[in-house]
């Protein structure tokens, strides 16, 4: 098995020396993709907390996320967690809107929060005025695209964007 590293800082990509037991992790719903690993400092790597990471292993797209946390040692390693974009879903924002079905929700999540996405299935269904206040986001579009059975799926490519 061959695994592949990139950490994207501006216009620099950079294949680090990953230590062993990286690990990566993913549940069926609701939780964000996790990638822990450590990287060794060489002078070089220059890498900061929202940089986009990629990760293929055997030759396929298996995780696209962004570092939100780095711990350096005194041995010069470097401890990395990363999320795939569902951790913005964690946010809490407040939404106010008129007969918008699932999927234009969705669609105004992503554009609001940056967030890269696929084919957005259109639902059809047509839902009521509402004003969610401090509320995750993935709980809001959860809990409007499971009314009446009508939820919309989302589908994309895996780390497209990364060179």
């Amino acid at each position: 098995m061959t695994a592949e590293l990139y950490i994207q800082n501006g216009g620099i990509v950079y294949q680090p020396a990953v230590l062993d037991g990286m690990q990566w992790s993913t549940e069926r719903k609701g939780t964000p993709g996790k990638l822990t690993f450590q990287v060794v400092n060489d002078g070089v790597l220059n890498i900061q907390e929202g940089n986009p990471v990629k990760l293929i292993v055997d030759g396929v797209n298996c995780f696209f996320g962004y570092i939100f946390k780095k711990q350096r040692s005194k041995d010069k390693i470097i401890s990395v967690t990363a999320y795939d974009q569902l951790r913005y879903f964690k946010n809490k924002d407040t939404y106010c809107y008129i007969g918008k079905t699932a999927s234009q929700l969705l669609q105004m999540i992503c554009a609001d929060f940056n967030l890269k996405a696929g084919a957005i299935e259109e639902t059809g269904y047509v839902m009521d005025t509402h004003t969610a206040v401090a509320y995750a986001a993935y709980q809001k579009y959860k809990a409007e695209s499971g009314e009446n059975g009508r939820g919309g799926r989302c589908s994309g490519k895996r780390g497209q964007d990364l060179i």
